[in-house]
């Protein structure tokens, strides 16, 4: 594998499997976050899950000049608990959703240090949180279609079917 396509291998896993080396979460086409979508996310996260973080804001994105739009979008960031079955104590999923000209994009991240002591912890680690991740994804997405005036996007409903 060449250095400069390590983002695009092809990842060995049930989630990503069907995207080949598109490995990334789909894009949530034509689903936008807005003051009723964000209302709810952060109902949501703060209960269900737990966070005790809820950013609403704005960032720069450079994704918007090929459309002509403002390069400034609305995003929000949070933590969500992920607690194993298992293990006592739980780890935060850091979720990053932002806004661009054609939907939005959304990004996860593990707590870190706490990340190492997970991975030490258990041999499928990694398949619980990609599950767990997946979780915060599909519901994350429903909330935003739920406020969208379009239906969700094929890419997006067939990567969930496929993982659910």
């Amino acid at each position: 594998m060449k250095p400069d396509k390590i983002n695009r291998a092809v990842l060995p896993n049930s989630i990503f499997e069907m995207r080949g080396n598109e490995v990334k979460w789909p894009t949530i086409r034509k689903a936008w976050l807005t003051h009723a979508s964000v209302h709810e996310l952060e109902d949501h996260v703060t209960t269900k899950g737990r966070s005790i973080i809820f950013l609403d804001g704005e960032y720069r994105t450079n994704l918007n000049q090929w459309a002509k739009k403002d390069p400034y979008e609305r995003a929000v960031f949070f933590e969500y608990l992920v607690k194993h079955p298992k293990i006592n104590g739980g780890i935060f999923l850091l979720s990053w959703i932002g806004n661009y000209h054609n939907g939005c994009i959304i990004h996860f991240a593990w707590q870190y240090p706490q990340i190492r002591c997970w991975l030490a912890a258990g041999k499928n680690a990694e398949r619980f949180f990609e599950r767990k991740a997946f979780q915060v994804y599909k519901e994350c997405v429903e909330i935003l279609y739920k406020h969208s005036d379009y239906p969700m996007d094929a890419e997006v409903e067939n990567f969930i079917r496929h993982n659910s």
